[in-house]
């Protein structure tokens, strides 16, 4: 699965999408490589952000669906810890993380992962992917394993690296000289 999972990103990197592109694209690989119920984008800036639901698990509660919605409306303490650190956060155990929050706990959500994508042009991009016991597709009561880990890692670190060339690509236009 792996091999496939990077094969489909360096597909899309030899396109050479634009940043938001590239990164909407990103998650969702993350999404299906991690098997997650729910998956979304952050992008933004000091000031203003948006958020992008990717992916989300049809069997996946409107509790819960609602819950991530209104917690879109800003990163989340893990989304901001993992960005200030510059790398991804993978929590196993939500319930018990000390960041985790109540109405998350109960409403079911087991795993998470926060994975910073890079910068662009002044725009932040950071990915989440979550886990959530109310959806009967897997036993998602279990941790992230070592190579769902390592895949993500590497997911993210391909992005971050393109989002780095892309960024280093986009230099001052040359001045016009005038007669």
């Amino acid at each position: 699965m792996s091999a496939d999972v990077l094969q489909h990103l360096e597909t899309l990197l030899l396109r050479d999408p634009p940043p938001e592109q590239l990164t909407l694209q990103a998650t969702l690989i993350l999404s299906h490589a991690s098997q997650a119920d729910f998956a979304g984008l952050y992008i933004g800036n000091a000031d203003t952000h948006t958020f992008h639901t990717v992916h989300q698990d049809p069997e996946l509660s409107t509790a819960i669906l609602s819950y991530l919605e209104h917690r879109s409306r800003s990163p989340t303490p893990l989304a901001r810890k993992a960005l200030a650190n510059a790398q991804p956060i993978f929590v196993n155990n939500y319930k018990d993380h000390p960041d985790a929050r109540g109405a998350a706990i109960h409403l079911g959500i087991n795993t998470a992962a926060y994975l910073p994508l890079g910068h662009h042009s002044g725009l932040t991009f950071i990915a989440t992917v979550i886990r959530a016991s109310t959806t009967p597709t897997l036993a998602h009561n279990s941790p992230w394993t070592e190579n769902q880990q390592t895949l993500m890692r590497a997911v993210a670190h391909k992005v971050q690296a393109a989002l780095a060339r892309s960024s280093s690509d986009v230099g001052p236009s040359p001045s016009s000289e005038t007669d």
